[in-house]
């Protein structure tokens, strides 16, 4: 569970759809606010639906991107990838980019941490998601624009064949 403490860029592919709207619900979440360590969750928040990923050290916390388009229960299945290159950290909503931020940090000062990925929970013993996610991929490398245009554009998951060299995976769910 520590594999991305040895990867410099990566990126995070899945799909979700929200049965509820203006709730905050974590779609992905490695020890998040737990008081202890470096953490990371990808979320949605309450007020305007958006997707946002966000760090933690200890109990502190920083927003590190934010899309700009609401995902609601009208919107119906919608492809969330995060992923950093270098020092570069991008957030895409069906294919398109939202929100960068450059980070300096390392990757290991952000997931240094031994919690499991939790899947369909943000932080704490709260931010349970209301509805569903589905072919998560954790890749040990950024995603070139056309990948990332084939996840969204072939409506899901393809065969590990159907993925170039560069973008090896290292974890892949199909929930």
């Amino acid at each position: 569970d520590n594999a991305l403490q040895s990867v410099e860029d990566f990126a995070i592919s899945m799909w979700v759809k929200f049965d509820v709207d203006d709730s905050w619900e974590g779609l992905l979440s490695k020890g998040y606010l737990d008081g202890n360590n470096n953490g990371f969750t990808i979320r949605r928040e309450e007020d305007n639906n958006k997707i946002r990923v966000s760090r933690s050290s200890g109990n502190e916390f920083e927003n590190i991107l934010e899309s700009t388009t609401s995902i609601t229960a009208s919107s119906g299945w919608t492809n969330v990838i995060v992923q950093r290159e270098g020092n570069d950290w991008e957030l895409f909503i069906n294919g398109v980019s939202e929100d960068t931020e450059t980070i300096a940090d390392g990757v290991s000062q952000t997931f240094n941490n031994t919690d499991d990925f939790v899947f369909a929970k943000g932080n704490g013993t709260s931010e349970y998601l209301e509805g569903y996610l589905d072919d998560f991929v954790l890749f040990d490398d950024s995603l070139t624009s056309s990948e990332i245009s084939e996840l969204y554009n072939n409506g899901g998951w393809r065969s590990p064949s159907e993925i170039s060299a560069s973008s090896d995976i290292l974890f892949l769910y199909t929930l």
